[in-house]
């Protein structure tokens, strides 16, 4: 049985997992780009392309982090 520490984990990764793997999605489809915005300055930028790529990778390691977490909870 699952402590509560795990209990508070596992309920972690059910937040973020769908919302990682909603944004890989996302950023699969051509007509997406990724922009970084500043609340205080109320500043954007449009990354380049190419960034877009190496930010789905970093998706992907990050939900097939989770994953394997999950299986030794």
């Amino acid at each position: 049985m699952a402590n509560i520490k795990n209990l508070d984990r596992i309920a972690e990764i059910a937040r973020d997992l769908p919302r990682l793997e909603e944004a890989r999605k996302m950023l699969a489809e051509n007509d997406t780009q990724v922009e970084v915005y500043q609340e205080k300055t109320d500043g954007m930028v449009i990354l380049p392309s190419q960034i877009k790529y190496n930010v789905i990778n970093a998706i992907n390691v990050e939900i097939n982090k989770q994953k394997e977490e999950l299986k030794g909870l």
